[in-house]
């Protein structure tokens, strides 16, 4: 094998590892923050029931949603635009967990949320997200976070081949 071919296959392992890790911490995190806003306290009925929780915890979730049985719903930003709602406002903090599918074309107009951080998770396809004025390609694997107040359009481009899928999720 050639020393070039050496050098692409160690950076593409480097970028497949890098993305994996991304992918894995934004999974984790988000599981960890469902986990702590569902956990409930352990039953007293085999303990000596020490433990007293400091606020009251919300009951726990059916541990399993299939995507398959969501329904699509319409986009707010653009009535053409299909999304699958998984969560919607669980906590007083996780706003929805979604996902949303841009076929070629498709755009959700600029907008800004004023009091919710989002973040997407490019699922599969590519598409074009503009971030304060500043348009940026995103693809396969890449994660955007944005803050608030930061105005956002997101666009499957007229020439794209194939829909953007992007796995979603607002805090605030």
């Amino acid at each position: 094998m050639g020393a070039r071919r050496r050098r692409i296959m160690k950076s593409f392992k480097q970028t497949n590892a890098t993305l994996n890790i991304g992918l894995a911490l934004m999974i984790l995190w988000v599981l960890i923050y469902i986990y702590i806003s569902f956990s409930t306290p352990p039953s007293s009925a085999n303990s000596s029931n020490r433990y007293k929780s400091p606020v009251k915890l919300a009951p726990p979730l059916q541990s399993i949603t299939k995507l398959s049985t969501i329904p699509f719903t319409k986009v707010s930003h653009n009535e053409e635009i299909e999304k699958q709602l998984i969560l919607s406002h669980p906590t007083d903090h996780l706003q929805s967990f979604s996902t949303a599918v841009f076929k070629p074309g498709q755009v959700a107009p600029k907008h800004s949320h004023r009091d919710m951080f989002e973040t997407f998770f490019v699922l599969s396809g590519s598409g074009v997200f503009t971030i304060n004025g500043v348009a940026q390609t995103v693809e396969l694997y890449d994660t955007i976070t944005l803050k608030p107040g930061d105005t956002h359009e997101v666009e499957n481009p007229i020439d794209n081949r194939v829909d953007l899928r992007v796995l979603y999720f607002g805090v605030v």
